[in-house]
C-alpha cells in the first residue's frame, strides 16, 4: 500500500460514520421544515391582509363617491358585480393579483350570465346579503342585491362600523359539479364563495365536509382576514366566526 493509500484510508468515512451523519441531518431536517411552514404560511397570511386592507379601502372610496355601498350583483342594464364596482380604486379586477390569496387554490370564476352563487366564485367575498345567524334581518348587510335591490346602504346606516364585516377571505364550500356545468371535474368541488350571504354567511354556515375543514384550516392555519366597514381588518379564527356547535 503506498503511502496516498494509506493518506486516503485514514479520510475515509466508516459505515456507523456516515449513519451518523445522516441521522443528524434527518434530525435537523425535522426540526427545521415545520418552521419553514409556517414561516411561509405567516407570509401568506400577511400577503392576504394586505390585499384585503386594499379592497376594504377601495370599498370606503366607492362609499364616500356615492353615498352608498355597492350591490353584490346587478342585473340591469348588464350584469356587474361588486369587484366591478370597485374596479376604478382598486385598479384591479376579479382575476387579478390583488384578489388572489396565496394561502388558497380555489379557482377564480366570473360569469357574464347569473346561474346562482356559483356565478362568482374566488378568494374573497363581500357581505352582500348579511353577516347574520339564523332568524337575522337582512339589513346586516352592505348591499342586498335580492331581496331589496333598489336600496342602498348608505355609511350612516351602519350603527357600529367597527363591527360592521363588510369583506374578507371567502367562505369556502362544496359545489355539486356532477353535471360538468363549471369548468372543473364532475365531481363535488371545494371552491370559495365571493359572497357573503344569507346561505353562505360566516355564522351558520355548516360546514363539517371533512375536505372543506381542511381547506379552511391549510389557509392561514384556520383564521380569516376580515375587513370592516370602518376600514380596519382583522384576523380572526374560524371558530370564532361560525355559529357555536357548527363546525
Amino acid at each position: 500500500m503506498t503511502p496516498a493509500d494509506r493518506q486516503a484510508q485514514r479520510h475515509a468515512f466508516t459505515l456507523i460514520e456516515l449513519l451518523v451523519v445522516i441521522a443528524i441531518i434527518a434530525i435537523l431536517a425535522s426540526l427545521l421544515l415545520p418552521a419553514l411552514a409556517r414561516a411561509k404560511n405567516t407570509s401568506h397570511t400577511v400577503y392576504c391582509r394586505n390585499n384585503v386592507q386594499q379592497l376594504n379601502l377601495a370599498l370606503k372610496l366607492y362609499a364616500e363617491d356615492f353615498a352608498a355601498y355597492p350591490k353584490g350583483i346587478i342585473f340591469s342594464p348588464g350584469l356587474t358585480w361588486w369587484p366591478d364596482a370597485l374596479k376604478r380604486y382598486a385598479r384591479n379586477d376579479w382575476t387579478n393579483a390583488l384578489y388572489r390569496c396565496p394561502g388558497f387554490n380555489g379557482a377564480i370564476i366570473k360569469s357574464s350570465t347569473f346561474f346562482g352563487s356559483a356565478a362568482l366564485l374566488g378568494h374573497y367575498g363581500y357581505n352582500d346579503w348579511w353577516s347574520g345567524g339564523s332568524g337575522r334581518d337582512v339589513t346586516f348587510s352592505l348591499g342586498d342585491s335580492f331581496t331589496a335591490p333598489l336600496n342602498f346602504i348608505r355609511e350612516a346606516d351602519v350603527l357600529v362600523p367597527s363591527e360592521m364585516i363588510a369583506l374578507g377571505d371567502a367562505n369556502i364550500g362544496r359545489f355539486n359539479n356532477m353535471d360538468g356545468f363549471l369548468p372543473f371535474p364532475k365531481k363535488e368541488i371545494v371552491q370559495g364563495l365571493a359572497g357573503l350571504n344569507k346561505s353562505q354567511c360566516y355564522l351558520g354556515y355548516s360546514l363539517k365536509a371533512p375536505d372543506v375543514l381542511q381547506a379552511i384550516r391549510q389557509r392561514h392555519r384556520g383564521t380569516y382576514n376580515v375587513g370592516f366597514a370602518d376600514g380596519h381588518t382583522e384576523r380572526i379564527a374560524h371558530e370564532k366566526l361560525r355559529t357555536p356547535g357548527i363546525a
